[in-house]
């Protein structure tokens, strides 16, 4: 079974550790795959208080793909719950 010690591991690793959230850590074969194999997931963290942040960098990344009514095609405003603060 692989674990984040693989080199493959932590080379799918790095883009999602370079969109500003935190890598908390691997559950080790928490699913099974397609093949009946069991996987690893990498499990990231971006917390309330980082997401403006987060957020402004993310949208710098996506400015060279805007639309002429400067939006991007496929950044949407998350939906609100009861239980958002």
């Amino acid at each position: 079974m692989p674990s984040a010690a693989t080199p493959g591991i932590r080379a799918a690793l790095r883009p999602s550790s370079g969109l500003g959230a935190s890598y908390e850590g691997t559950l080790r074969g928490h699913r099974f795959a397609p093949d009946g194999s069991r996987c690893d997931t990498a499990v990231f963290s971006i917390l309330r208080e980082e997401w403006p942040h987060v957020r402004e960098a993310l949208l710098g990344r996506l400015a060279p793909f805007e639309l002429a009514d400067n939006h991007c095609a496929y950044v949407a405003e998350p939906a609100r719950s009861e239980h958002a603060a």
